[in-house]
């Protein structure tokens, strides 16, 4: 697991409050949507009593990973989240640890997945590709913790492959962000593993 994981549970949120766990078959990897480079940024907006979301964790660039609600490796439990939505055939909330990246400052959504470079775009580049590096650790250490086989279909999927599955709402994150740098959950799926062996 990351030398950086950050302890910074969500009391306020009504995930913890409710307290209903899952035995997690594998996590989910989201990018926020917005302009936000700051997790905790993330964590504060969902430790509210009012929240719609509650994420397991949230990843930054600098290789912080804060944990928004609670992951019980010793018994491969973890509170119930709301990260997915659901879908046709149900909800990845049930089933799925899910996990926030953030992203770069350095952009603007123009309409619904679209986004523009509002800089000379090596901030971007350096924010998505350190959030890629830092994803890589963190779920590397959630497998080997769990037992997880990255590369098993279902284990590790981002919330577009999830509602294409028909067990996520209808977003379009991590891809809409990484296409551009050749970054895929396919290959993210095989660094996982490698990360793994070491």
């Amino acid at each position: 697991m990351s030398k950086k994981v950050i302890d910074a549970t969500m009391k306020k949120n009504p995930c913890f409050a409710a307290g209903k766990t899952i035995k997690p078959i594998g996590a989910y990897l989201h990018s926020i949507g917005y302009p936000c480079e700051n997790a905790m940024s993330i964590i504060n907006n969902e430790n509210r009593t009012d929240a719609k979301a509650g994420v397991h964790a949230v990843i930054q660039h600098t290789g912080e990973v804060l944990v928004g609600l609670p992951i019980y490796l010793e018994c491969g439990t973890a509170i119930r989240n709301w990260h997915g939505g659901k879908g046709a055939k149900g909800s990845c909330n049930d089933t799925h640890i899910g996990v926030e990246m953030t992203e770069p400052a350095t952009i603007k959504y123009t309409g619904g997945a679209q986004w523009i470079e509002l800089s000379d775009g090596s901030n971007t580049k350096k924010v998505v590709l350190e959030n890629y590096k830092n994803a890589v650790e963190y779920f590397a250490g959630l497998c080997t913790e769990f037992g997880w086989d990255p590369e098993k279909d279902g284990v590790i999927l981002s919330h577009s492959e999830g509602h294409a599955r028909g067990y996520a709402s209808n977003h379009a994150d991590v891809e809409h962000i990484w296409k551009k740098y050749g970054l895929s959950m396919d290959q993210f799926r095989k660094d996982v593993k490698a990360a793994m062996a070491g």
